[in-house]
């Protein structure tokens, strides 16, 4: 099914779904990355090749060490995968930058020219029947491979039928958003990797932080909130003034521990 530029509202309407518990710990995640996140992303970075190289010795022991000596190659991996997650931090940086503005960017675009979004795949219904297979060698494995292929070709099919709904004019407004976006990101990630910590942070955190706090007022004032709904182009004017605004405030905040430094 093709999105319409109004489904960026209809993804926001689903946040009271989660219930309030749910929104509320949107909104303070993102508070706190809008806010920290340049602060805590290379000790998350740090955290998460540690983890990863833990994983990875636990699954190769076997191979390597024998079964008896997993402990050794999970220390072994962990201190491996920290090691590299801090010094390549400004590999991972460039690559995350890139992946988020690639995403981002050309979806700011589409929704502003008011063009189609690309299709939403129904990876959930796809990923219930492979969990309702017992047997990979009975005949419902075989029938839910081809439920899987036939998924497959539907979701290609729809995704042509958008490239080509877009049309030649869209189809290069998006290429050139694309190309320039994955551009910017690599040289912003690979020569200020901190100004891209900001600025991945920031743009998440007010993401998260905007739709949960959407959704805890849908939540209680239903009423107000429909009165004042406010089309895709307004939220996407919106999310881009408080990303701006958390740049600034953890840019000052940098500026000022800096100061501090310096002065004693």
């Amino acid at each position: 099914m093709i999105l319409a530029a109004n489904d960026l509202l209809r993804f926001l309407d689903r946040v009271p779904a989660l219930g309030v518990g749910g929104a509320i710990v949107l909104t303070l995640v993102g508070l706190v990355l809008w806010l920290f996140g340049g602060y805590i992303i290379r000790v998350a970075t740090v955290i998460g090749g540690l983890v990863i190289g833990t994983l990875a010795g636990v699954l190769v022991s076997p191979w390597l060490g024998g079964a008896d000596m997993w402990w050794v190659m999970a220390l072994l991996g962990g201190v491996v995968g920290g090691l590299l997650a801090a010094l390549l931090f400004r590999v991972w940086m460039a690559l995350a930058m890139a992946l988020i503005l690639a995403v981002l960017v050309p979806a700011a675009v589409l929704v502003w020219r008011g063009a189609p979004l690309p299709p939403v795949p129904g990876v959930r219904t796809a990923v219930q029947e492979v969990r309702n297979v017992d047997n990979l060698d009975s005949p419902q494995a075989r029938q839910t491979l081809a439920h899987l292929a036939e998924f497959g070709e539907r979701e290609t099919q729809a995704v042509a039928a958008w490239w080509e709904e877009l049309g030649s004019a869209g189809q290069r407004t998006l290429k050139i958003a694309l190309g320039i976006a994955s551009l910017v990101g690599v040289l912003l990630g690979s020569l200020l990797p901190k100004v891209a910590a900001v600025v991945q942070s920031t743009l998440v955190g007010a993401l998260l932080w905007v739709a949960g706090a959407r959704g805890l007022l849908i939540i209680f004032f239903p009423v107000a909130m429909r009165d004042m709904r406010a089309g895709p182009r307004a939220w996407l004017v919106l999310l881009g003034l408080i990303t701006l605004v958390g740049i600034f405030l953890q840019w000052s905040m940098r500026r000022r521990n800096a100061d501090k430094s310096r002065g004693t």
